[in-house]
């Protein structure tokens, strides 16, 4: 089925959205079934908030405004429509009280509650975003694309966030429901694993199907509470729990097709071919994201030699299998380790995912100019997310545009954010442009 167009799912005034009869009705059955909630099901109700919020959650200090009441709203969406309350655990809330009920409800009222009540919680990326309008929504689980109006969240979430909602359709097109939990672009790898391996879990244990539905809520919950309740600090080591330091090793050759060979033949790493000019080292180990961590990169400039990597043990041991692969035809011409509190301490607005603005500056359009000067110069300058290539570098291979526009929609996350907050904001077309890369691909 061809997806709708946005010219047809948002033609309409700004805030001038209708609300219709549907829309309506699905506010007063939700009432209906709080109210039967609370007087069959009080008790369980009980039971189902301690397990639903992480120990912590109730203590109003440690959230931000707004938040408990949305964790009030999340645990309701739940408990009315995921989690099951009968003796032998099959049936929601909701289930019930259509059993019981459908004598009284209409054809309408009936429909109604049978399309929210088997809608599912799932986790989507943030395409488009027409702020006062709604937003287009791709499903990751299988890449499908969704337009959805919603007036208010489209003036506040932004393109390329992550969001664990259901979609409802009522009066002909979609909306969100009440319940939605909103993550930032670089929690994806992370949250695809988690729900993955839930859902793995789940059938191993022969559990019913229902059971991963009953679990989904709860534990995104978690996940997003998380940073209020036990705040980080960022992490300097690598995925082997090594300090950062990025390392850099220029060699010089009269044999570069024996060399090049010679490390793809080695047995004692991992390697694979990216490109005549490079060869990229990897993890046996998946990572987060299913895929596998780059320990290295070997890269060739003519007939010299770089070698990379972003920890001393890594380094080291890339250095003594150049020797075995190389012996005598490599010659060391220079090396650089450089730790990444000295990178920090050179650029710690970008290292703390800042705009590198000079305080000095105070017009607008001065801001954007020198934000605009300083990612083009972004464009070549060594990144330790990308093994310490440059984003330029990095889009030679299909591995590496990936991670560079991971990076991409993270800068123009913030950017919009910026512009939320009535900051100067940076459009970033031109990055996306200049590195020959298309948002629609990734």
């Amino acid at each position: 089925m061809m997806k709708e167009t946005i010219a047809e799912i948002f033609d309409f005034p700004e805030d001038r959205f209708p609300v219709n009869e549907e829309s309506r009705i699905q506010d007063r059955l939700i009432e209906k079934v709080m109210a039967f909630a609370r007087r069959f099901y009080d008790a369980e109700m009980e039971k189902a908030m301690a397990l639903f919020a992480p120990p912590g959650s109730a203590n109003p200090k440690v959230l931000a405004d707004g938040v408990e009441n949305s964790l009030m709203l999340d645990f309701f969406d739940w408990f009315l429509f995921d989690c099951t309350v009968d003796p032998e655990g099959a049936l929601t809330v909701t289930d019930i009280f259509l059993r019981r009920k459908k004598l009284d409800l209409s054809g309408r009222e009936k429909n109604i509650i049978e399309m929210m009540s088997y809608a599912r919680m799932d986790l989507f990326e943030i395409r488009e975003v027409h702020p006062g309008r709604g937003l287009v929504l791709r499903r990751l689980a299988d890449g499908s694309e969704f337009s959805v109006v919603e007036m208010k969240a489209s003036r506040q979430l932004k393109r390329w966030s992550l969001i664990v909602c259901r979609l409802w359709t009522l009066d002909g097109v979609r909306r969100l429901s009440p319940a939605m939990y909103a993550f930032e672009p670089d929690r994806r790898p992370f949250l695809e694993k988690m729900i993955n391996e839930f859902r793995e879990m789940t059938k191993r244990l022969g559990a019913p199907s229902d059971n991963f539905r009953r679990g989904f809520s709860p534990l995104i919950c978690r996940e997003w509470l998380d940073p209020a309740l036990h705040p980080r600090k960022p992490k300097m080591r690598n995925s082997d729990d090594n300090r950062l330091v990025f390392c850099r090793a220029l060699f010089r050759t009269d044999d570069r097709t024996a060399v090049h060979n010679s490390l793809l033949g080695q047995q004692k790493i991992l390697t694979e071919e990216d490109g005549p000019d490079q060869i990229v080292w990897i993890s046996p180990k998946r990572n987060l994201a299913g895929g596998r961590s780059i320990l290295g990169t070997f890269f060739w400039d003519g007939n010299e030699l770089v070698f990379e990597a972003n920890s001393l043990r890594r380094f080291n041991r890339g250095l003594g299998i150049l020797k075995q692969a190389g012996g005598a035809k490599l010659r060391l011409i220079e090396e650089t380790r450089k730790p990444i509190e000295e990178m920090l301490a050179e650029a710690p607005a970008a290292a703390a995912g800042e705009t590198p603005v000079r305080t000095e500056i105070k017009a607008p359009e001065k801001i954007l100019e020198f934000k605009r000067a300083y990612y083009h110069g972004w464009l070549k300058k060594p990144i330790p997310a990308l093994q310490g290539k440059t984003p330029l570098q990095a889009v030679r291979s299909s591995a590496g545009k990936k991670r560079v526009a991971e990076l991409l929609k993270g800068i123009e996350h913030l950017e919009e954010e910026l512009r939320q907050r009535g900051e100067p904001g940076l459009e970033t077309a031109f990055l996306w442009e200049g590195l020959g890369l298309d948002p629609k691909d990734f």
